[in-house]
This record gives structure tokens, sequence and C-alpha cells, in this order.
């Protein structure tokens, strides 16, 4: 089963069936499996303006919130929806594509290394729960499972899990 597949169906078993963002290259896989695999997507024109309708939804459903964002300046603009749920203690799930495994810079002196790459978790650690980049060995179910509890115990609020278009095309059993 393909990543962003076996990520889809974790977020509809755990109840998110309602996800907000743009489209965008490293995204692209995650949303349409989201979706083929029956999820509901509304897609806003900013990427802050996802966070915003992500972190409403919860506030009317008590899901947890939903948001899919693209790598590098699509990741920063959703900084001030992130810090509004931060603030707000609200549980949100934010998800972004990041660049090839092979051209993220997680770990290294410099500034860029894949195409709109940006060491996004780095920028995000202050103001989430939790934050975790899917690496080729990591298990989908247990980081998705772990950050979804992160963001309602204790006093909830945002989480953001990151992955590698590579790793969402990835087969795993």
């Amino acid at each position: 089963m393909k990543v962003s597949d076996g990520l889809a169906s974790v977020l509809l078993g755990r109840g998110l069936s309602r996800g907000y963002g743009l489209q965008g290259g490293s995204v692209a896989h995650l949303i349409d499996s989201f979706v083929r695999l029956g999820g509901q997507m509304q897609y806003q024109h900013h990427e802050e303006h996802s966070l915003f309708a992500a972190t409403g939804d919860y506030l009317v459903s008590g899901v947890t919130g939903l948001a899919f964002v693209s790598t590098g300046p699509a990741g920063t603009n959703a900084l001030t929806g992130l810090l509004g749920a931060w603030q707000d203690s609200l549980p949100l799930l934010v998800i972004s594509g990041q660049s090839r495994s092979s051209e993220v810079s997680y770990g290294t002196e410099v500034r860029q290394i894949g195409s709109q790459e940006a060491p996004i978790l780095d920028i995000v650690r202050k103001i989430t729960k939790k934050s975790l980049f899917l690496g080729p060995d990591d298990k989908l179910k247990d980081c998705v499972s772990s950050l979804l509890d992160s963001a309602v115990s204790g006093r909830p609020g945002p989480v953001w899990l990151d992955i590698s278009i590579d790793i969402q095309l990835s087969s795993r059993p």
C-alpha cells in the first residue's frame, strides 16, 4: 500500500474525515489519497485560511482539525494559523508535503537543498505540542496516533507531520 493511502486510512479511521488546504506539488498525493478513500477536502486560497478553517471545524465538530500544506513557502504561510491554534489550545493536525528525503536540510548547516524545501519542523517546534518527520523506517500508524493523542492530551494544541514526496509514494505493508 502506498504511504499516502495508508495515511488517509489512518486519518479516516481516527474520525478525521474533513481536511482543509491548498493543492501543491509535494502534497498532491496526500490530498488525492485522502479524497479517493472517502475524505472531504475544502480548498482555501491561502494556507493561513486552511488552518483557521480546520480549527473552526474543531470548534463546531469536536474532532481534531486537519490541514494539508505543501513545502517551503506554503508551510511558512501556515504559521499564523498554527500560532492561533497554539495560543487558543485547539487540537489541530497539520500535514506537510516535503521535498525528497535526499533533498531535506534537517541536520545540516545549509539553508536549503531541495526545490522550495524548508526545515519546517525546526521552524514550528516552539508552537506545536509535537512535530515529526516520517522517515523510511517509521511506522505510519504509530506516528499519526502519537501525534493525534498528543493534540488532545493535557492542554490541547497543534501537532505537525512532515512527509517527503518519495516517502508518500513508497509502499509499506
